[in-house]
């Protein structure tokens, strides 16, 4: 039996022993003519080889703490099985928390694998480009998306001192399963890029607490530790302050639509809105995390 979870994704249930595997097929070619120059180019539809790549690299290394549903081409490459997890996507306690920067911690960690192999990645994935495309499609008024666009723009020019790191670039509300509150396992890898600037969103969307407004610096600070060049504590607490916020902005223009309570997921998110926009009163809600 196949039951469609996803635009090329099924779940298939053997009737006999019940068994069940995801199944991700390379999707039809869309009507959308960048899309469609961009198959002729590669030979077939980016996120899907992306997923493929990437599935080969996750295949070829060993993890302490990163763990992912193995995944298995098909013998025409059309399609990609997967083996299922059992499990709640939902936001994470703190224990889950700490494992899922340190699993990360190992995943970005393969960004320097990755250096010199031509791993195809698409431009709109760049999370800073994401973020500029969300603000200005967002119907927020002018004076706040062109605060917010400032703030990401001096940013994108902005030099840092960081180790690029490989992003999974799609964690803000989903593509975690946690397994018996034991074990986390990511998902989707479809977005990943190699990125040099946002090097935190991953991690981020982890330990960020909508609800109380609230991240855990200290595990914040482990992440970051391991990929930026920055040795000393007040260079590090500024650069973190700007890539925070550059988070915060991407996350509150582009509110997860998967949230159960909409109506809450609204207010959280201008919350946010308010926090990060005003200089003064995200200097004051940084002090005080």
């Amino acid at each position: 039996m196949m039951q469609r979870i996803g635009r090329s994704v099924f779940l298939s249930v053997d009737a006999n022993n019940n068994n069940k595997v995801i199944i991700k097929y390379e999707p039809p070619v869309a009507q959308n003519i960048v899309n469609k120059i961009s198959r002729i180019i590669f030979g077939g539809s980016l996120p899907y080889k992306n997923e493929i790549y990437i599935n080969d690299l996750l295949n070829n290394n060993k993890f302490q703490y990163f763990k992912y549903p193995k995944g298995f081409i098909s013998k025409l490459g059309n399609s990609i099985q997967f083996e299922f997890i059992s499990g709640d996507e939902r936001r994470l306690n703190a224990h889950e928390k700490e494992r899922g920067v340190n699993a990360l911690i190992e995943f970005s960690s393969l960004a320097k694998q990755l250096q010199n192999q031509g791993i195809v990645l698409k431009l709109i994935e760049n999370p800073l480009i994401k973020v500029i495309m969300s603000i200005l499609r967002s119907n927020k008024g002018f004076k706040v998306k062109y605060k917010a666009l400032i703030i990401v723009i001096f940013y994108l020019f902005r030099k840092t001192r960081t180790i690029p790191v490989l992003l999974h670039n799609d964690l803000q509300c989903k593509n975690i399963i946690s397994k018996n509150s034991h074990e986390l396992f990511f998902i989707d890898f479809e977005d990943a890029v190699i990125e040099k600037k946002l090097v935190i969103l991953d991690v981020f969307n982890i330990l960020f607490d909508r609800n109380r407004m609230k991240i855990n610096k200290n595990l914040l600070n482990k992440f970051f530790k391991t990929f930026t060049k920055l040795s000393e504590a007040k260079q590090q607490n500024k650069a973190l302050k700007h890539q925070v916020r550059v988070c915060m902005i991407k996350m509150a223009f582009t509110p997860c639509s998967q949230e159960r309570d909409q109506i809450k997921n609204k207010l959280e998110m201008d919350r946010i809105m308010q926090i990060i926009i005003n200089n003064e009163n995200y200097t004051n809600w940084w002090q005080q995390q």
